[in-house]
Formats: C-alpha cells, structure tokens, sequence
C-alpha cells in the first residue's frame, strides 16, 4: 500500500519516519508518539505602556484633532500608565479599570471645587 504522506519527524531528539494516508491521520500518528500530550500553544504577552504608546501613536493620534490628541497622550502619562505599567495587556481585567475609574471619581470632585473640569482644565464661571 502507497501512503499519500511519508514524512519525517524528530521528536525527543529522535528521527522517526510518519506514513500516512491524509493529513488527519498524520496528525494522530504524531499525537501518539508524543504520548498523547500537545504543547500549549505559547501566547505572546504585551507591557501595557508599550501597547498603550503604539495605540496612540497609530489609532489615536492621526484620527484625532491635536488637542483631542494631546489630552489623550495626557491621560496616558497621568493614569493608565502608572496604573497598569508592571502589567501586559492581556492580565488587565475589568475589576482593574473599574478600580481605576473608582480612583479617578475623587479627582473629579477635587477639580470641581478647584474650577476645572474633569480632566483638570481650568474654567470659569460667569454669573
């Protein structure tokens, strides 16, 4: 009998050849040299101060008016980066941004009383 597929594979350091007749079969054959046991698949992490300077610099800044664009970069600097920076992207979990925006709800009273608005731009009131 001719298989479709005849390939070598190494596995602990030892060549073994693998006939097969697809590509499912192969497959199987390699699972079970292996002992049953496949590798979980190894997931690249992302420093949440690197990602949030990239985000910025490709999807923020260039659609946004420069001001828009300056409060981001602010906002970036003063909270999310000290807040997130010993974390990647993929370890932030809800209850860390709610955490944040919970922090963030003084400084929004404190400015008020101080005459600025949320983000700590001044104003004033005209009567």
């Amino acid at each position: 009998m001719a298989y479709k597929i005849n390939r070598t594979v190494t596995i602990d350091g030892q060549r073994k050849w693998i006939h097969a007749d697809n590509e499912q079969q192969y497959f199987e054959k390699v699972v079970q040299l292996v002992g049953g046991k496949t590798a979980e698949p190894q997931t690249k992490k992302h420093p949440f101060p690197e990602y949030a300077q990239k985000w910025f610099n490709v999807y923020g800044k260039p659609a946004v008016a420069t001001v828009t664009a300056l409060t981001y970069q602010r906002q970036i600097d003063k909270y999310l980066i000290p807040a997130f920076s010993e974390k990647n992207v993929e370890d932030v979990t809800t209850a860390d941004i709610q955490a944040l925006f919970n922090s963030m709800g003084g400084l929004r009273q404190r400015n008020q009383k101080q005459g600025k608005d949320s983000i700590g731009h001044d104003y004033v009131l005209c009567s």
